[in-house]
Formats: C-alpha cells, sequence, structure tokens
C-alpha cells in the first residue's frame, strides 16, 4: 500500500514479484563449486531466506502510512512488513540488494537486481 498514491496503489494490493540476481567473482578452480563463481543454489537459498521468506503473503507498509494500527489491527502483526519509505519497486529493490549482498560470501558481489513487478513494470539495480 502507497500512502501517498493518488491511484488503485493506495488501496491494499498484491503482486507476483519476480527477483533476478546476477552475481560477480572469481570462478573457483577447486571444491564442490569447481568451474562456478558460486553455486546456484545457495543463491537461490540466500535470496530465498533473505527476501522470498520475510516478504510472501504479507502486506508491505511504509511506518509513516496513517493507516498502519488499523491495518496491523485488522490482520495482525506477522502479516505486515513495515518499512521506513514507500514499499515501491524502486526502494523493494535497494532493501532486497542489502538483504542479499549482505549474505553473499564476501569474495562475491550482485552485479545486477532486477524486480519485476509486472510483466512489463520493473526497477533494476546494477552496480
Amino acid at each position: 500500500m502507497l500512502k501517498d498514491d493518488n491511484s488503485k496503489c493506495y488501496h491494499p494490493h498484491g503482486h507476483e514479484y519476480v527477483l533476478e540476481c546476477t552475481v560477480r567473482g572469481e570462478v573457483k578452480e577447486q571444491g564442490s563449486e569447481s568451474g562456478m563463481i558460486m553455486n546456484f543454489g545457495r543463491l537461490k537459498e540466500i535470496m530465498m531466506t533473505q527476501v522470498h521468506d520475510v516478504l510472501d503473503h504479507r502486506f508491505l507498509i511504509e511506518m509513516d502510512d496513517p493507516r498502519i494500527d488499523l491495518f496491523i489491527k485488522a490482520v495482525g502483526h506477522d502479516a505486515v512488513v513495515i518499512f521506513s519509505a514507500p514499499p515501491t519497486a524502486e526502494n523493494l529493490i535497494d532493501w532486497m540488494f542489502m538483504k542479499i549482498n549482505g549474505a553473499l560470501p564476501s569474495d562475491i558481489i550482485i552485479s545486477k537486481l532486477l524486480l519485476k513487478e509486472t510483466l512489463n513494470c520493473w526497477a533494476e539495480r546494477n552496480e
């Protein structure tokens, strides 16, 4: 919900976000990840725990939204994720970047993060 939006995004609604993450690092020459920068399964696990499991089936709301107390009372605190800024795709991708990047091994960085809100609306962050 966007408290200052003059369109339908003011009201409770949902999205089926798609998040794509590209990482950069050195290709490993030995071990279980030989020939890889990072095992895709490890990257998926980080994305799931840091983003999906936190946001899935929850309402995203800005802490300054005057409806927050009523909304939490209606749906319960566990169904709400509170952000310090409007939960737009642009702000969400910055939050997701920090969460995922902070959980990656120190020798791997995100080079591109793409958050699709719909098939033709997305936010992208490149490093």
